[in-house]
């Protein structure tokens, strides 16, 4: 990993400066925005050939409805695109305003209490981590208190000598406890603040972070204001950056590019005061909250019901149990597109396979809290919007395979231009797309595009077999609690068997109905 971090950089549109340049000289987004209007040429010219081929199609209503489907696909977007820079570029600003008026003595709460679970962590990230904590504390006039919980005796000792070495360790109060699970040593933790709160007087605030995260320049200045502006807002979190060891290029800017896109999307759900998770990263709520046993109850307890597989005890997904408690009590959540923290990604000896059991554990996450979050309705979600853009996350795994496997379709048994076509349409919505990234100031590179591409196809088939066994959870690493995850699902052999069944009943219907679409006159 470098010494240093990288800042995030300038958003606006200035980022298309610089088109004079010589070619090598030019800035990546203008080589993306040369490469689109490439595309754009070359799609006039294929059009042309394939209107003549459309004239003798059978079912040329098959085609027209994927149109309107790809049309509407993309207004879709654009709605979330306008949404999402006018709360970073007019709404942050203006909360920016109101924080910036009020008194120091009213910015800041008494107490801040910080909830890190940690396990194997790697000793340098542990470092610069506590580093980070010291470093943030004495920027704030607030009581600061770290609760670490732990794996083991090891872990305790090695923070302990990093803040004895460290001239600044006085600036936080520090406690350990134990942790059988992620989930159990969040509770345990919250649970020790807690009963330290209820001695203390005043307000606080409560910290949740990761063990490999590492918070960024000003993070607490910049995120603790905002709770005495907001009183309807109950939690916030953070921009993410990734600093990722081992993996090559393509791994670095796997996690950068979902960094830059879940920033970009969680912009768009702050319009409405709403986002879908409160990353475990790096996310503050109130004390009035998070220190109640109807919240740590929720973290340490949280199950979803599944039509297939019953009652599901959740392993991993804390961050999506502090979002729904949240949500559920009616508070307000925004994520800060100016506020930053580090996330230390290890792709291990497998990048790989480290990648795809990632993408399982978040989609996996998101699936079983949708439906619930779709049970509250409109009115308690925050509005039609946010409720249809949880409704989005469960059909958009089947109409991103309507436009590739007509297109497949229509190649085989037609003309080789439909795939063609196809795809020039979809690189050229995606480079708009990275555009947009950039001009909201996150990095771009042209390994972006197929990273895009593949993750949403390949997303959709993981999603498609997490939906055949909702109940199947477990960590990219060997953490506490995997082994009793995998000692209950012995018992599930049933279920999972009529999961997939299910499932590939499914897909076969959805691939049958498009092969008819297109093929019978």
């Amino acid at each position: 990993m470098p010494a240093t971090f990288p800042a995030p950089r300038r958003a606006g549109w200035n980022v298309f400066s610089g088109w004079h340049a010589p070619w090598r000289g030019v800035s990546i987004t203008l080589k993306v925005t040369a490469l689109f209007l490439a595309l754009s040429f070359a799609l006039r010219y294929i059009y042309r050939y394939q209107w003549e081929i459309y004239e003798h199609l059978p079912h040329r209503g098959a085609i027209i409805a994927v149109g309107v489907l790809g049309c509407m696909r993309m207004l879709w977007s654009i709605f979330n695109c306008y949404r999402a820079f006018i709360f970073r570029f007019i709404k942050m600003p203006y909360f920016r305003r109101r924080a910036a008026a009020l008194p120091t003595e009213q910015k800041y709460p008494k107490h801040v209490y910080f909830i890190i679970p940690t396990v194997r962590e790697d000793l340098m990230v542990t470092r610069r981590q506590v580093k980070s904590i010291l470093r943030e504390a004495l920027r704030i006039p607030c009581t600061v208190t770290a609760i670490y919980a732990t794996g083991n005796e090891e872990e305790q000792e090695c923070i302990r000598e990093i803040l004895r070495n460290d001239p600044r360790g006085r600036a936080i109060n520090v406690s350990f406890t134990r942790q059988t699970s992620k989930r159990d040593g969040m509770a345990r933790a919250l649970r020790a603040a807690q009963n330290l709160h209820a001695s203390r007087e005043g307000n606080s605030l409560v910290v949740l972070m990761d063990g490999d995260t590492v918070m960024g320049p000003n993070l607490l200045p910049l995120t603790l204001p905002l709770f005495a502006v907001l009183r309807k807002m109950g939690g916030l979190t953070t921009v993410n950056y990734a600093m990722a060891k081992g993996g090559g290029r393509w791994f670095r800017d796997f996690y950068n590019f979902r960094f830059a896109a879940r920033s970009h999307y969680m912009s768009a759900l702050s319009f409405a005061n709403c986002v879908f998770t409160l990353t475990g990263r790096f996310s503050i709520v109130r004390g009035a909250i998070g220190l109640t046993d109807g919240f740590i109850d929720a973290v340490e307890n949280d199950c979803v019901e599944d039509f297939i597989h019953g009652k599901i005890r959740l392993i991993t997904g804390d961050d999506k149990s502090t979002w729904f408690y949240l949500k559920k009590k009616g508070w307000d959540m925004i994520c800060l597109p100016d506020a930053y923290a580090y996330a230390m990604e290890n792709a291990g000896p497998t990048p790989i396979w480290t990648t795809i059991k990632k993408l399982h554990r978040w989609m996996g996450n998101m699936l079983r809290f949708n439906r619930r979050g779709l049970a509250l309705g409109p009115g308690r979600i925050g509005g039609i919007w946010v409720w249809l853009t949880l409704l989005d996350q469960r059909i958009c795994m089947w109409t991103s395979l309507v436009g590739l496997t007509m297109a497949i379709v229509l190649s085989i048994g037609y003309s080789p231009f439909f795939i063609l076509a196809y795809f020039s349409m979809l690189f050229m919505r995606r480079l708009v797309f990275l555009c947009l990234l950039r001009i909201e100031g996150n990095k771009l590179s042209l390994r972006y595009l197929p990273i895009l591409i593949c993750t949403q196809w390949f997303g959709t088939f993981v999603k498609l077999w997490i939906l055949s066994d909702m109940s199947k959870q477990g960590w990219t690493t060997d953490r506490v609690g995997q082994t009793e995850q995998q000692r209950e699902s012995l018992f599930k052999i049933s279920p999972i068997l009529t999961g997939r069944l299910y499932v590939t009943s499914m897909f076969v219907v959805f691939l049958y109905a498009i092969v008819q679409l297109t093929s019978i006159k």
